[in-house]
């Protein structure tokens, strides 16, 4: 399960594009890295969350990493060409992409 969270200051025009074009799950969370960061975590399997200041990251729980090792098992002696290959290779390198602990996204 994937999804957004929120604060109530996000903008309300961002929230709804998440929701009515993304189509994706929103959730809003009180103000401040720790209550986003936990909303995240709790609430869904890759959780995405920011705040107006700037702040925010990708979490992603156990389940992400379950359904790599399982579409990796599955895909193990197809072609590293194979579009299924190409894509489970980049779903494999999000996590290093991004900095899961300090709320600041991107890692150097």
């Amino acid at each position: 399960k994937c999804g957004v969270v929120q604060t109530a200051y996000a903008n309300g025009s961002s929230t709804l594009y998440l929701k009515n074009v993304v189509r994706t799950n929103v959730v809003i969370a009180k103000t401040g890295v720790k209550f986003v960061h936990a909303t995240a975590h709790h609430n869904f399997d890759v959780g995405v969350y920011f705040e107006a200041n700037g702040h925010g990251t990708v979490l992603f729980g156990p389940k992400f990493y379950d359904f790599i090792a399982t579409a990796d098992a599955r895909l193990r002696g197809t072609s590293r060409h194979d579009r299924a290959n190409i894509a489970l290779r980049r779903l494999r390198a999000l996590p290093a992409l991004v900095n899961q602990s300090v709320g600041d996204a991107m890692s150097e």
